[in-house]
């Protein structure tokens, strides 16, 4: 509806819509990959247990201190 009222041209829209599903398939396939190179789950989410919240930390600062 936004992207309408803005005028966003159909490419812009479609891509809008249709994105998210892209990303979404994307993201699992990698899960996939990812859980298939462990014997168990706990030895899968380790290093990413580890590496997200840094990440969101680091987004967090970021966002907060600019500079």
């Amino acid at each position: 509806m936004y992207a309408i009222r803005l005028e966003a041209s159909p490419l812009a829209q479609g891509l809008l819509v249709a994105l998210p599903g892209l990303v979404l398939g994307l993201s699992t396939l990698l899960a996939q990959w990812w859980r298939g190179r462990y014997v168990t789950s706990v030895g899968a989410v380790s290093l990413p247990g580890i590496g997200l919240p840094a990440g969101v930390h680091a987004a967090v600062v970021h966002a907060v201190f600019p500079g």
